[in-house]
């Protein structure tokens, strides 16, 4: 006799294809209002063959609810060899899951001896009256008489979160999305794709876009003849619309010189003399005059573009990506070629960031806004430097957080209470849709989760290319709900204060929490967001 098997999983635990998934099975739980709430049902069958099964919803709130299929995609490079801690799940290369394919048909194929995991998620309105909605998923095959079913019974708080504060980024590539699909860049078609990319992101918490400026997303065409630039700022203006239209407050110019050191200029096309010519790039060093020139023309038309648009006051600069403590000299010369140029402008405020790690940066006064490694952020925190950020990509890939595919998914949400605790700004990962190899090279995402052995699958992107839209991963929305515990706690902090969260944040723990010092489980997460969940509804009551 056929028989189907389920555990009901928090959206914490990873099902894999074997063994049997070992995470406590849930059967309630709580939300805000304006809440996405996800957990999975994970489900194999007993004999040699695979049996279609029709999925059922039964829930007075049906209508907020999706239903998708948490399916499996290959890593060669889950870690990196010899360098790598005790918390992955996995350190082999093999299947790993992550994408999150919606369901078609509602129905889904329960193969023998394996496991898989259908994805539950609900997006409650804030309309909705509080109270308690039991959701219960039946799995149904008729022939071989299968009807399997669970039930999880949603607490809906009174109170909605609030919006979301805390300035998030993740870095966009429309070149990505040309080069993958096909298309010629801002034509129509790609318009479209860009504009269905931005919609996700955004959805999924991005408050801040990458400016495609320069470089190989070159947004604007700049003329030369011979003596002056003159720039059409059309497609710019298109993009920065765009962003407004899905509430993106906040732009980042993209970097003016190249990453790790600010030594070159970054790549520039220009048409001159009817012809279109890299007039600038690596070949061209930081320190030339005719790169200055173009700079001092190209710089105050960008902002004069943002004030007509109404947004220059939310307009950040890059100098250089990721600069080292040797490269102190080099990205000093390049920020204050930028600055000089800037500050005549009158932008108000005028803001440097960029990514780095060395406390020197800020000390010695070189960037206002340091955007720091999460691994780097001692210094930074004991000298109560002002308005911080963090970040993570592939270098924090040991006692940090991250959103690897090898790692448990408790990895990557504990950044929201680390967020919270230490009153982080901002927030950034490089990695939004980075669908080539580290050398550049176009890569299928769908086999390829490694940029060709060049990071750990789960740091290049975070949504996969579908026909007409991405398609979102399990990392994806492990850290949207991140970004929700940190909305959360900033509402249970009006009406109880600061410190009373923190305290419930380390209660029972063994040590406070830090960035490298944090409960491994998923359990510690669930429960302690569900107590801020309770501690809010006795204050709405």
């Amino acid at each position: 006799m056929k028989e189907l098997t389920l555990k009901q999983l928090s959206s914490l635990e990873k099902v894999f294809l074997k063994p049997a998934p070992s995470g406590l099975e849930i059967n309630k739980a709580s939300a805000l209002l304006g809440e996405e709430f996800s957990y999975q049902i994970a489900y194999t069958v007993n004999e040699t063959c695979k049996v279609p099964v029709e999925i059922k919803v039964d829930s007075p709130i049906s209508e907020y609810i999706m239903l998708r299929l948490a399916e499996n995609v290959p890593s060669e490079l889950p870690v990196y060899e010899h360098d790598y801690d005790d918390d992955y799940l996995r350190t082999e290369p093999g299947l790993f899951p992550d994408i999150l394919y919606p369901l078609k048909g509602n129905i889904i194929e329960a193969k023998f001896s394996r496991w898989h995991s259908l994805w539950v998620t609900v997006n409650i309105p804030k309309s909705i009256p509080a109270g308690d909605y039991p959701i219960t998923i039946s799995f149904i095959n008729e022939e071989y008489k299968i009807n399997e079913k669970k039930m999880l019974m949603l607490k809906v708080i009174g109170a909605a979160l609030p919006e979301q504060e805390l300035i998030y980024t993740q870095w966009f590539r429309v070149d990505s999305i040309a080069d993958f699909y096909r298309v010629p860049k801002y034509s129509n078609r790609h318009w479209e794709l860009i504009e269905a990319f931005v919609k996700t992101a955004a959805f999924n918490g991005v408050n801040m876009m990458m400016i495609p400026m320069l470089a190989r997303g070159q947004i604007v065409d700049i003329f030369y003849d011979g003596k002056e630039y003159n720039f059409d700022f059309t497609n710019l203006v298109r993009w920065i619309n765009l962003c407004k239209r899905y509430n993106i407050k906040y732009f980042e110019a993209a970097h003016l010189f190249t990453s790790v050191g600010a030594k070159f200029a970054v790549n520039v096309e220009v048409f001159e003399k009817g012809e279109k010519i890299l007039k600038f790039g690596k070949h061209t060093a930081a320190n030339d005059i005719e790169y200055h020139k173009f700079l001092e023309q190209f710089l105050p038309a960008l902002v004069e573009t943002f004030r007509g648009e109404g947004v220059a006051d939310r307009l950040w600069f890059h100098v250089s990506d990721e600069p080292r403590k040797e490269d102190e000299e080099s990205y000093t010369y390049a920020k204050n070629v930028a600055y000089n140029i800037l500050r005549k402008l009158d932008l108000k405020p005028l803001r440097f960031m960029d990514a780095l790690s060395d406390y020197i940066f800020y000390q010695n006064g070189i960037i206002d806004h340091p955007v720091v490694t999460i691994d780097s952020l001692e210094p930074f925190i004991e000298n109560n430097v002002p308005e911080l950020w963090g970040y993570n990509c592939c270098g924090q890939h040991t006692l940090v957080s991250n959103r690897f595919m090898a790692m448990p998914s408790y990895r990557n949400r504990i950044i929201g209470f680390q967020i919270y605790k230490y009153n982080l700004q901002g927030f950034l990962h490089w990695g939004y849709n980075h669908y080539y190899s580290e050398a550049g090279e176009l890569v299928n995402p769908f086999l390829v989760t490694d940029a060709l052995s060049g990071w750990q699958s789960g740091d290049p992107f975070s949504v996969y290319p579908g026909e007409n839209e991405p398609i979102e991963s399990i990392r994806l929305k492990v850290f949207k709900e991140a970004l929700q515990d940190v909305r959360a706690m900033k509402l249970l902090e009006e009406y109880a204060g600061r410190d009373a969260v923190i305290a419930l944040l380390e209660e029972g723990t063994e040590k406070p929490l830090t960035f490298k010092e944090y409960p491994r489980n998923a359990e510690y997460l669930t429960n302690t967001r569900n107590k801020i969940n309770m501690v809010i509804e006795e204050y709405v009551r």
